[in-house]
This record gives structure tokens, sequence and C-alpha cells, in this order.
């Protein structure tokens, strides 16, 4: 009766593994937006933020530079508009300091920013309800 037990539970373990793994492997929902923007998997999001490279190198389709940052409202329709585009170089030339934000550029209520980490950051303006979305990432990061 106890090996009896034993086998039970093991196929039982053993279900849960395939199922887990199969879990695993199932291609995720309409969970994202695909259209190259950084903050792809935020839905609700009021902003759309995307990096801009260029591909000097004709030869070398992975080879990049980037070159901006461009944000881009969404209304409550789900419409977007060009809110402002920071290049690489006003990037560079703000820097950062390790002691405060600095804000890099703003328009229209929203913002580009960097972290006293270094990170880049975007603020939009309240909603109705007054809630500000921030949405932060590493340079590296995110396909940017």
């Amino acid at each position: 009766m106890r090996s009896f037990k034993v086998i039970i539970m093991l196929c039982g373990l053993l279900l849960l593994g395939v199922g887990v793994i199969y879990a695993e492997d199932e291609p995720v929902p309409d969970g994202h937006i695909d259209d190259g923007r950084v903050n792809y998997w935020d839905l609700a999001a009021p902003v759309a933020v995307y990096c801009d490279f260029d591909n000097p190198d004709t030869d070398d389709p992975d080879y990049s530079v980037f070159e901006s940052v461009d944000l881009w409202g969404i209304n409550s329709e789900g419409s977007g508009y060009h809110v402002l585009t920071v290049t690489s170089d006003e990037i560079d030339e703000i820097g950062y300091s390790t002691d405060e934000n600095i804000e890099i550029s703003n328009e229209d209520g929203f913002s580009l920013n960097r972290g006293t980490d270094g990170s880049l950051y975007v603020v939009s303006p309240a909603n109705s309800e007054g809630k500000v979305y921030t949405f932060s990432w590493e340079r590296g990061d995110q396909n940017c």
C-alpha cells in the first residue's frame, strides 16, 4: 500500500511538471503592443516611448547607433500624437548627477529625465484622477 501511494504521488508530480513546461511554451496572449515601443507591455500607458537607431553599416545589419528617444502621447481614444524627440547628443550633453534627477526635456506636461543611477525615465501629466504615469529604463534594456 505504501509503494502504491508513492507511485501515485510520483505520477502526480510528473503530471504537474509536464503542465508547467507546457504553460511556459504557450505564446503570450495579446498582452503587449508590437510596434517597437520600449514600454510595449503597458497597454494602459498614456505615452509610448520609442528609441530610434541608425544602421550606418549596410554590411552588418545588427550594427546600429542610438539616435534619439521619441515620446508619443496617447489620447483617450487610443490615438497617438508626437510629443517630443530628444537626440542622443542632447541626452549625452545633460550627463547625470548622482545627487539629483535631471530633467532632459519636456513638452505638453510630458518629460524625459535622467535618474541618479543614469537610467532614463518618462513622466506624464496627471490624468483625470490625478495619477501620474512614470516609466523608467536603462539604456540597452527594452530595445533601447
